[in-house]
């Protein structure tokens, strides 16, 4: 918990071997995790621009950019990690920014390959259980894949029953299908480990909307913003299409 130290320590790393694509990478996910996205994207340029044939750090770069709103950047990083080497994490990120912008059928096309790669990643499941809930032709198949990312996920309590972000998207899972008692569980269990993290709070929002409590929705969306979640996520989400208007959301990710 001592991010300042850490921080400290991640930029000696970078001091001492400034040719090594390595310490930024490390100083950019560190980035990444604190919610400071445009450090992180900085950190992540760097360790391209040193190893620019390494397809991890434009994987990297893509998300961070995907977090800034900085859409066609990310989406053309992403595609150059493809280029270089197909990857889970390039196809999983490329069909949540595609999901982002609304881009349906690409994020589904996206994701399908990630799961080629590796069809034990439940995130990707949950993903791509998103991207077709939101197609207006294709609802009907995403509470197969809701479940099968929920299959996965529980298994890997059993390894770390803690996890804090895995119970958050756990949650956020439940609530997809309509199951409130466990997504609700899965949630107070989160918010119990980590009441001050971004994602937890904001995939809170995510299941309190799915259950048509908007004003709970919209505090914890506050709370994730306040924590520096990405407040272009937040305004992008598909779930949160219809609070466009709502002047307490609208404030929430105006807010500089």
């Amino acid at each position: 918990g001592d991010f300042a130290a850490a921080e400290s320590t991640y930029k000696k790393a970078v001091a001492l071997r400034p040719e090594y694509w390595g310490g930024y990478s490390w100083l950019g996910a560190f980035y990444f995790g604190q919610n400071r996205y445009e450090d992180a994207a900085a950190a992540f340029l760097k360790s391209t621009q040193l190893a620019p044939s390494n397809y991890l750090g434009y994987f990297n770069l893509g998300a961070a950019y995907g977090f800034e709103g900085r859409y066609a950047e990310a989406i053309d990083a992403l595609k150059h990690s493809i280029e270089l080497r197909p990857s889970l994490d390039a196809y999983g990120n490329l069909g949540y920014i595609y999901t982002l912008m609304h881009r349906y059928p690409e994020a589904i096309a996206a994701l399908e390959q990630a799961l080629k790669i590796d069809d034990h990643d439940w995130l990707n499941w949950g993903n791509l259980g998103d991207a077709l809930y939101w197609s207006p032709d294709r609802r009907g198949e995403a509470e197969a894949k809701y479940r099968k990312a929920i299959s996965i996920a529980v298994s890997k309590l059993e390894v770390n029953p803690d996890d804090v972000l895995t119970l958050a998207y756990l949650a956020d899972y439940s609530a997809m299908i309509g199951d409130r008692q466990a997504a609700l569980q899965y949630l107070e269990k989160a918010l119990k480990i980590a009441p001050l993290n971004g994602e937890v709070l904001f995939r809170a929002g995510i299941v309190h909307h799915h259950f048509k409590d908007s004003v709970q929705a919209i505090s914890y969306l506050k709370k994730a913003a306040d924590a520096g979640y990405s407040r272009t996520v937040i305004r992008d989400t598909p779930d949160f299409g219809d609070l466009q208007q709502d002047p307490q959301f609208r404030s929430l990710i105006a807010t500089t």
